[in-house]
């Protein structure tokens, strides 16, 4: 019995005497070793040393995260180059650096991003109150933006905490611009102000063109009607003088065809009904509707001779108007 008190006494001695002597460094953290309140070494601060290690029972352990860590600050009201009042929200990326330090001057991740926040936000306020806000916002990629600004809050940042506190800032991301609350409706209707005056600006301008455009439109129209009708002139021109030419030839082959057609012409605008005509016995009309035409169309030649009786001659035509009794005398 009593040996069986004294092992497990042993036991339990060995079990206390591993657990606190021995300990577990994981690969995403950083161990100090402190004795007495001091740091006397540094586990997991180079590759490969992550593990099962040993320590003195008194020795105490502090553990430190050495992933990456990102803390999102409250907007705070920051003032521009040109005097515009800004809330700007910035958040940071930020990992410990140097662990014995850390411990050193801000203990925990807590305080140290009470720290960091602090500090960040005076070096936002710094930042852009050397710029105005047309270059902080605006999409032109010559000027300024947000991107840029944040990795120059960051730079000026790292070189400030890296030594005062053993943390690195790996990236400062600006996460909202905007105006306070109080003047917000005051910046909205100057926008609305100003979108309208463009608007009108664009419309004026829309306007002015189009006029000019149905001016230009206008001209080419009566420019290319004009050259259309020069043009028609000159085809009707040419189509005159050709068919004048095939008048004049057709004239020139029988003379006397082309006078009793134009004749019959006349007679058919004389024949409308509603004309009354009086007519001499020595005109031409009159002598051919009383004594018919006087040609052989056929042949325009006298009929051999000894080939028949001759032909009984022409009486009057047809067309002509029907004379009244004892006022139609035979023209001498």
């Amino acid at each position: 019995m009593k040996r069986y008190i004294i092992t497990v006494l042993v036991l339990t001695f060995s079990g206390w005497l591993l657990s606190r002597c021995g300990f577990v460094c994981s690969e995403t953290e950083e161990v100090l070793v402190t004795q007495f309140g001091r740091v006397s070494r540094q586990v997991g601060a180079a590759p490969g040393e992550a593990g099962l290690k040993l320590k003195a029972p008194w020795q105490g352990l502090v553990r430190i995260d050495r992933r990456s860590r990102v803390s999102t600050l409250s907007p705070s009201e920051i003032l521009t180059s040109d005097k515009k009042n800004l809330e700007v929200g910035l958040s940071l990326v930020w990992r410990v650096s140097d662990s014995k330090k850390f411990i050193e001057s801000v203990s925990t991740p807590s305080e140290a991003e009470a720290r960091l926040a602090e500090r960040a936000t005076a070096q936002a306020a710094q930042t852009f109150a050397q710029h105005a806000l047309s270059d902080i916002i605006s999409t032109d990629p010559k000027r300024i933006g947000p991107d840029a600004l944040g990795r120059m809050i960051s730079d000026a940042l790292n070189r400030s905490v890296k030594d005062a506190f053993g943390i690195e800032v790996s990236a400062t991301l600006v996460r909202q611009i905007a105006y306070p609350t109080e003047i917000r409706p005051a910046i909205f209707d100057q926008i609305r102000a100003e979108r309208a005056q463009v608007a009108s600006r664009i419309r004026s301008e829309s306007k002015a063109k189009s006029e000019s455009t149905l001016a230009d439109a206008k001209r080419d129209r009566t420019v290319a009607l004009a050259k259309a009708r020069s043009e028609s002139d000159s085809i009707r021109s040419a189509a005159s003088a050709e068919a004048l030419g095939l008048l004049n030839e057709a004239h020139s082959q029988d003379p006397k065809l082309y006078e009793l057609v134009k004749m019959l012409e006349t007679y058919k605008t004389l024949a409308d009904g509603k004309t009354t005509v009086i007519l001499s016995s020595g005109s031409p009309l009159w002598k051919l509707l009383w004594n018919g035409p006087s040609i052989d169309f056929a042949g325009d030649s006298p009929p051999p001779a000894n080939n028949g009786p001759a032909p009984e001659p022409i009486g009057p035509s047809p067309l002509a108007p029907a004379a009244r009794p004892g006022s139609l005398e035979k023209p001498k």
